[in-house]
């Protein structure tokens, strides 16, 4: 006769522990189940009896081989053997097919379980269906991955399309400040400006459209410095005074002490979020109405750094208060159904952007009917160390830098380019020689033979990008030290960068300014 009584009493034990573990998980809200060390099941809690499909009754004293394929439930016993020998947590991430197809993925941990005496009694298993948040995981990869080729395709379309209409604009600009520098008949000199002025506000759009490109990629480059205020607000007003003018309108600086403040901040970026916010103010504004401008150093709190407040105040049609919180939205243009203004609704949202760029503030009050207050906050500084402009001028015929003498080598494809650098040389430095060439194949070998001081070098060459002809320039020991200056339309900032760290002197956008041009210039034929 065979003495069962200790099985019948490990038979009791596991039978009060699945239900002491039952009883205590049954209001967790995660699947829980517990298994002997034979694989049936003896416990579970409602999650996991309306996640397998089948009532309790239907669950417990059977195996997965009874309620998954054979081969899930070949992959369970695996788990449940190794949970046991390695005597810890196990931590599984696995795909479930029931015997309706159905199939889900779950994370799950299992442990093994012990009676009071120390026996091993089975497993116990913790799971939880992650199917759907490994769906809307893979989801938003996927939208991630797709926005970043939007992103990079639009960054490229930008960067295309701003070398295509930086390249005319050269020739455009270029020969109008020659022709500005000459001798012209009154009539003449006023078509010229329009024509700068015009162009230079058509360089200005496509510079918005690339800072939002840039602003949007977080590759913004700011040049922090201090800035006089009346300088730039100065500035402004010559720029916005032809536009007041032609509606009758008044624009002046209201009792300010701004030529003696200073703010910490980037001088062109400064000008654009001002001369964004005047022209606001012109174009949302009445005929004979007035656009006033203040600047106020405000009182800080113990904890910050003086700030100055520029204000744009106008009496112009005012901004409903439940359209405030529009106004710095990309696409937004309150009030445009009030005007015939036209517009794109980025610039406050570009000013805004620029404003915390600079860790600046930006915001607005006004009174329907009444006008707006437009203000922006910088950092007000003490001291502004200036720069000597005179240097920038081109020099007057018979002067020591018309005097200089060299060779400079420019890489060109575009006629009217090659034409305008062949101007400036001719009228401000007579005495450089300039040879050209429309491709850079034989870029080396040109090199060789002509022995410049200065090497020009356009990016958008034909049959080779100019950064492959400044690598093969590099990697020739006779060609390896003449100075390489990019003159290119392409404006985008991590070119620039990828350039000057590859080693070129320097790098002018197109179109370029004769001034800096010509200072490029006398700086490495003197160094030559």
């Amino acid at each position: 006769m065979i003495d069962i009584t200790d099985r019948k009493i490990a038979e009791e034990e596991i039978i009060r522990q699945a239900g002491l573990i039952t009883s205590l998980l049954d209001s967790i809200p995660d699947i829980v189940f517990f298994k002997d060390i034979n694989g049936v099941y003896l416990g579970c809690n409602p999650p996991f009896t309306e996640f397998i499909g089948k009532p309790k009754n239907e669950i417990i004293g059977k195996t997965d081989y009874d309620l998954v394929d054979k081969i899930t439930a070949d992959a369970f016993k695996y788990d449940d053997i190794k949970t046991i020998e390695e005597r810890g947590i196990r931590h599984i991430e696995e795909l479930i097919t029931y015997p309706d197809g159905m199939q889900v993925l779950c994370d799950t941990l299992k442990t093994p379980y012990r009676g009071s005496d120390g026996s091993l009694i089975g497993v116990l298993g913790i799971s939880r269906d992650i199917t759907e948040r490994k769906k809307n995981e893979e989801e938003l990869v996927k939208a991630k991955n797709e926005a970043e080729k939007a992103n990079l395709a639009k960054s490229e379309f930008l960067s295309r399309m701003s070398h295509e209409l930086r390249t005319p604009m050269n020739s455009i600009l270029g020969f109008a400040q020659l022709m500005e520098m000459g001798e012209l008949v009154p009539a003449h000199r006023k078509g010229v400006n329009h024509i700068l002025k015009s162009g230079k506000h058509l360089l200005d759009l496509i510079n918005e459209v690339l800072d939002i490109s840039r602003i949007e990629a977080g590759r913004i480059s700011l040049s922090m410095e201090p800035v006089r205020l009346s300088t730039v607000i100065t500035e402004m007003f010559d720029i916005v005074q032809t536009q007041v003018s032609s509606r009758n309108q008044t624009i002046k600086l209201i009792d300010s002490p701004s030529n003696q403040l200073f703010v910490l901040a980037d001088n062109q970026r400064l000008k654009q979020v001002l001369l964004n916010l005047i022209n606001n103010a012109v174009k949302y504004n009445h005929e004979g109405g007035y656009i006033n401008i203040k600047t106020e150093l405000c009182q800080p709190d113990s904890n910050e750094k003086p700030k100055i407040r520029i204000s744009v105040l106008d009496n112009g049609i005012g901004i409903k208060p439940e359209e405030i919180h529009k106004l710095f939205l990309p696409f937004e243009r309150i009030g445009a159904e009030r005007t015939e203004t036209e517009g794109t609704g980025l610039g406050l949202n570009v000013v805004k952007k620029l404003m915390e760029a600079m860790e600046g503030r930006v915001g607005v009050s006004s009174i329907p009917g009444e006008g707006s207050t437009f203000w922006i906050e910088l950092e007000h500084v003490e001291y502004q160390k200036f720069l000597d402009e005179s240097a920038l001028s081109a020099p007057k015929r018979g002067t020591a830098e018309v005097l200089k003498s060299g060779t400079i080598l420019y890489f060109e494809d575009n006629v009217s380019n090659i034409e305008l650098v062949d101007g400036i040389i001719e009228n401000y430095r007579p005495h450089i020689q300039l040879i050209t060439s429309v491709s850079g194949i034989n870029a080396v070998n040109l090199a060789k033979d002509s022995k410049p001081d200065l090497i020009l070098l356009d990016l958008d060459l034909p049959e080779i990008h100019g950064s492959d002809v400044f690598i093969n320039l590099q990697a020739d020991p006779e060609t390896f030290s003449i100075p390489v200056v990019i003159i290119s339309a392409d404006a985008m900032t991590h070119q620039i960068k990828k350039m000057l760290k590859a080693g070129v002197k320097d790098y002018l956008t197109k179109p370029i300014e004769i001034a800096v041009f010509l200072k490029m210039v006398d700086k490495w034929i003197e160094k030559s």
